[in-house]
């Protein structure tokens, strides 16, 4: 998590519903988020809109297929694949 504020410009996709086109524009992302907002677009997993949580909640992405990703500190499984998370 970072702090509120500390953000990087990433080029994240914007989806027309009426036009079905896809356009690319800079945007301010949650550092934090960065690595994992860009693979998911590099993927075709296009986000709408991310929040890391700075802390004081459980970080989400949004998708643009409506799905909502939660991201939440720690692991519900520890000592997965022979490691502590």
């Amino acid at each position: 998590m970072c702090e509120r504020n500390d953000r990087l410009l990433l080029s994240v996709p914007s989806f027309n519903r009426e036009t079905k086109e896809i356009t690319w524009s800079d945007e301010e992302i949650d550092r934090c988020l960065v690595d994992i907002i860009d693979a998911l677009n590099e993927g075709g997993i296009f986000t709408a809109m991310c929040c890391c949580g700075h802390g004081e909640h459980k970080g989400s992405i949004q998708l643009h297929d409506g799905r909502l990703l939660y991201m939440d500190k720690g692991s519900h499984y520890p000592g997965i694949m022979g490691k502590d998370l």
